[in-house]
Protein backbone atom coordinates (compact mmCIF):
# COMPACT_ATOMS: atom_id res chain seq x y z
CA UNK A 1 0.00 0.00 0.00
CA UNK A 2 1.62 3.30 -0.74
CA UNK A 3 1.51 6.20 1.29
CA UNK A 4 -1.64 7.98 0.25
CA UNK A 5 -3.32 4.44 0.63
CA UNK A 6 -2.65 4.26 4.20
CA UNK A 7 -3.63 7.72 5.10
CA UNK A 8 -7.10 7.56 3.65
CA UNK A 9 -7.23 4.61 5.49
CA UNK A 10 -6.14 5.88 8.79
CA UNK A 11 -8.70 8.31 8.22
CA UNK A 12 -11.11 5.94 7.48
CA UNK A 13 -10.47 4.45 10.55
CA UNK A 14 -10.46 7.02 12.71
CA UNK A 15 -14.01 8.52 11.40
CA UNK A 16 -15.56 4.72 12.09
CA UNK A 17 -13.99 4.96 15.36
CA UNK A 18 -15.98 7.73 16.47
CA UNK A 19 -13.06 9.21 18.20
CA UNK A 20 -13.69 13.07 20.05
CA UNK A 21 -12.66 15.80 17.76
CA UNK A 22 -10.01 17.18 20.44
CA UNK A 23 -8.46 13.59 19.85
CA UNK A 24 -8.54 12.87 16.43
CA UNK A 25 -5.17 14.43 15.47
CA UNK A 26 -3.31 11.83 17.91
CA UNK A 27 -5.40 9.01 16.78
CA UNK A 28 -5.12 9.93 13.16
CA UNK A 29 -0.97 9.85 13.93
CA UNK A 30 -1.03 6.68 16.20
CA UNK A 31 -3.68 4.17 13.29
CA UNK A 32 -1.07 5.27 10.06
CA UNK A 33 1.91 4.87 11.81
CA UNK A 34 0.84 1.22 12.90
CA UNK A 35 -0.86 0.60 9.18
CA UNK A 36 2.78 2.07 7.66
CA UNK A 37 4.81 -0.07 10.19
CA UNK A 38 2.62 -2.97 9.14
CA UNK A 39 3.12 -2.49 6.02
CA UNK A 40 6.91 -2.08 6.25
CA UNK A 41 6.60 1.82 5.59
CA UNK A 42 7.74 4.11 8.14
CA UNK A 43 5.64 7.14 8.58
CA UNK A 44 6.50 9.08 11.36
CA UNK A 45 9.96 10.02 13.31
CA UNK A 46 12.26 6.28 14.34
CA UNK A 47 11.11 5.24 17.32
CA UNK A 48 12.97 5.85 20.52
CA UNK A 49 14.40 2.63 22.45
CA UNK A 50 11.66 3.45 24.92
CA UNK A 51 8.98 2.82 22.31
CA UNK A 52 6.87 -0.11 21.62
CA UNK A 53 7.89 -1.41 18.44
CA UNK A 54 5.34 -4.02 18.21
CA UNK A 55 2.67 -1.87 18.70
CA UNK A 56 3.88 0.75 17.09
CA UNK A 57 3.85 3.32 19.52
CA UNK A 58 6.22 6.62 19.24
CA UNK A 59 4.71 8.85 22.05
CA UNK A 60 5.95 8.80 25.57
CA UNK A 61 4.79 10.52 28.27
CA UNK A 62 5.10 13.96 29.03
CA UNK A 63 7.51 15.78 31.62
CA UNK A 64 4.88 17.14 32.91
CA UNK A 65 1.75 14.57 32.38
CA UNK A 66 -0.16 16.10 35.79
CA UNK A 67 -0.97 19.40 33.90
CA UNK A 68 -2.23 17.36 30.80
CA UNK A 69 -4.25 14.76 33.29
CA UNK A 70 -5.45 18.00 35.00
CA UNK A 71 -6.51 19.95 32.05
CA UNK A 72 -8.47 16.07 30.74
CA UNK A 73 -10.09 15.31 34.11
CA UNK A 74 -10.82 19.01 35.09
CA UNK A 75 -9.17 18.85 38.17
CA UNK A 76 -6.14 20.52 39.85
CA UNK A 77 -2.65 19.03 39.55
CA UNK A 78 -2.42 18.42 43.48
CA UNK A 79 -5.33 15.97 43.05
CA UNK A 80 -3.97 14.09 39.95
CA UNK A 81 -0.82 13.84 41.93
CA UNK A 82 -2.64 11.98 44.71
CA UNK A 83 -4.75 9.98 42.57
CA UNK A 84 -2.35 8.67 40.02
CA UNK A 85 1.26 8.10 40.58
CA UNK A 86 3.39 9.76 37.44
CA UNK A 87 6.66 8.46 37.96
CA UNK A 88 6.59 6.70 34.89
CA UNK A 89 2.95 5.82 32.92
CA UNK A 90 -0.30 6.89 34.76
CA UNK A 91 -0.95 4.58 37.22
CA UNK A 92 -4.49 4.95 38.98
CA UNK A 93 -4.16 4.80 43.15
CA UNK A 94 -7.48 4.23 44.55
CA UNK A 95 -8.26 3.99 47.98
CA UNK A 96 -10.46 0.56 48.72
CA UNK A 97 -13.21 2.38 50.53
CA UNK A 98 -13.81 3.82 47.32
CA UNK A 99 -14.02 1.15 44.95
CA UNK A 100 -16.97 -0.58 43.78
CA UNK A 101 -18.21 -3.44 45.06
CA UNK A 102 -18.48 -5.77 42.44
CA UNK A 103 -15.40 -7.16 40.08
CA UNK A 104 -17.41 -6.34 37.03
CA UNK A 105 -18.07 -3.08 38.02
CA UNK A 106 -14.81 -2.04 38.42
CA UNK A 107 -13.46 -3.40 35.06
CA UNK A 108 -15.39 -1.25 33.40
CA UNK A 109 -14.97 1.88 35.31
CA UNK A 110 -11.22 1.25 35.56
CA UNK A 111 -11.27 0.98 31.56
CA UNK A 112 -12.53 4.23 31.31
CA UNK A 113 -9.95 6.15 33.61
CA UNK A 114 -7.02 4.14 32.59
CA UNK A 115 -7.66 4.71 28.98
CA UNK A 116 -8.02 8.42 29.13
CA UNK A 117 -5.39 8.69 31.60
CA UNK A 118 -3.40 7.29 29.37
CA UNK A 119 -4.91 8.93 26.25
CA UNK A 120 -4.10 12.38 27.82
CA UNK A 121 -0.52 11.49 27.55
CA UNK A 122 -0.79 10.26 24.29
CA UNK A 123 -0.29 6.63 25.46
CA UNK A 124 -2.07 3.61 23.72
CA UNK A 125 -4.49 1.78 25.93
CA UNK A 126 -4.08 -2.36 26.06
CA UNK A 127 -6.20 -4.74 28.14
CA UNK A 128 -2.59 -5.41 30.05
CA UNK A 129 -2.89 -1.73 31.45
CA UNK A 130 -6.56 -2.41 32.71
CA UNK A 131 -5.86 -5.71 34.02
CA UNK A 132 -2.77 -3.68 35.77
CA UNK A 133 -4.69 -1.43 37.35
CA UNK A 134 -7.20 -4.10 38.67
CA UNK A 135 -4.17 -6.29 39.71
CA UNK A 136 -2.72 -3.38 41.73
CA UNK A 137 -6.15 -3.01 43.85
CA UNK A 138 -7.23 -6.43 44.26
CA UNK A 139 -9.94 -6.16 41.31
CA UNK A 140 -8.45 -8.69 38.56
CA UNK A 141 -11.22 -11.76 37.73
CA UNK A 142 -8.83 -13.63 35.15
CA UNK A 143 -11.86 -15.91 34.64
CA UNK A 144 -14.48 -12.92 33.77
CA UNK A 145 -12.15 -10.31 32.64
CA UNK A 146 -13.07 -10.17 29.11
CA UNK A 147 -16.93 -11.00 29.26
CA UNK A 148 -16.93 -7.87 31.23
CA UNK A 149 -14.84 -5.67 28.96
CA UNK A 150 -17.28 -7.23 26.67
CA UNK A 151 -20.25 -5.50 28.73
CA UNK A 152 -18.49 -2.25 28.41
CA UNK A 153 -21.24 0.45 26.85
CA UNK A 154 -20.07 0.75 23.19
CA UNK A 155 -20.76 4.51 22.86
CA UNK A 156 -18.31 4.60 25.91
CA UNK A 157 -15.16 2.71 24.76
CA UNK A 158 -14.28 1.03 21.69
CA UNK A 159 -12.31 -2.00 22.05
CA UNK A 160 -10.23 -4.54 18.96
CA UNK A 161 -10.13 -7.58 19.65
CA UNK A 162 -7.32 -8.21 17.44
CA UNK A 163 -4.62 -5.71 18.95
CA UNK A 164 -6.38 -5.91 22.22
CA UNK A 165 -6.83 -1.88 22.47
CA UNK A 166 -9.36 0.44 24.16
CA UNK A 167 -10.41 3.86 22.31
CA UNK A 168 -12.29 5.74 24.35
CA UNK A 169 -15.10 7.88 22.67
CA UNK A 170 -17.46 11.15 24.08
CA UNK A 171 -19.52 9.23 26.68
CA UNK A 172 -16.39 7.37 28.00
CA UNK A 173 -14.72 10.76 28.77
CA UNK A 174 -17.50 11.88 30.79
CA UNK A 175 -17.83 8.66 32.54
CA UNK A 176 -14.06 8.87 33.16
CA UNK A 177 -14.12 12.46 34.63
CA UNK A 178 -17.39 11.58 37.03
CA UNK A 179 -15.51 9.00 38.44
CA UNK A 180 -12.03 10.65 39.22
CA UNK A 181 -14.28 13.59 41.06
CA UNK A 182 -16.08 10.54 42.86
CA UNK A 183 -12.71 9.64 43.62
CA UNK A 184 -11.41 12.79 44.93
CA UNK A 185 -14.60 13.38 46.69
CA UNK A 186 -15.17 16.31 44.31
CA UNK A 187 -18.59 17.03 43.00
CA UNK A 188 -18.95 16.30 39.68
Amino acid sequence: MDYVGILKKAERIVDEAGVAEDLRGGAFRFVADRLGSLEGQALGPPRSPDSDASLGLTLAPSKDSSQLLSAEFDVPSDDVRALFDLTGDPELNVHSSLLPESKSEAVRDFAVVVALARQAVGLETTDKDVRRALDRHGQYDPTNFTKQVAKIPPQHIGYSKVSKTFMLRNPGRERARELVKTYLGVEA
